[in-house]
């Protein structure tokens, strides 16, 4: 088990959005690692996290796509990937893309920290 606090890298291109998950999760106890797009992810350029909780909606390369690199990579292919989307009917092409979740827009905070806490005890990271 890893110890506290887990690190969550959000990559949401909506300010207002990307804002209110940082500062929830920040009180929740989690450390919170923030982008407005996906190009540094596709460029390996961050520290890993415990876990991804990705846009599908990007306005530079779609959240899918970032599923798919992170999942091509060893370091990388064992930490959950949570998507987030407005467009319930690509559900199913996340967890083709290999997201551990998939969580509908707009959400309620509580049911995004029973789905972050899910991902974790199901990946390890958390007991």
């Amino acid at each position: 088990m890893k110890t506290l606090p887990l690190k969550i890298l959000i990559i949401e291109d909506d300010p207002e959005i990307l804002n209110t998950l940082n500062v929830y999760l920040g009180t929740m106890g989690f450390d919170v690692d923030v982008m407005l797009n996906g190009k540094e992810i596709l460029k390996n350029q961050f520290v890993p996290p415990d876990l991804f909780l990705i846009d599908q909606r990007l306005p530079d390369v779609d959240g899918l796509e970032i599923c798919r690199n992170l999942r091509s990579k060893p370091n990388y292919k064992d930490i959950p990937i949570i998507v987030m989307s407005a467009n319930e009917n690509i559900r199913k092409q996340a967890f083709d893309a290999g997201a551990f979740d998939f969580i509908a827009k707009p959400f309620a905070l509580t049911e995004l920290i029973k789905t972050i806490t899910r991902s974790l005890e199901v990946s390890g990271a958390i007991h």
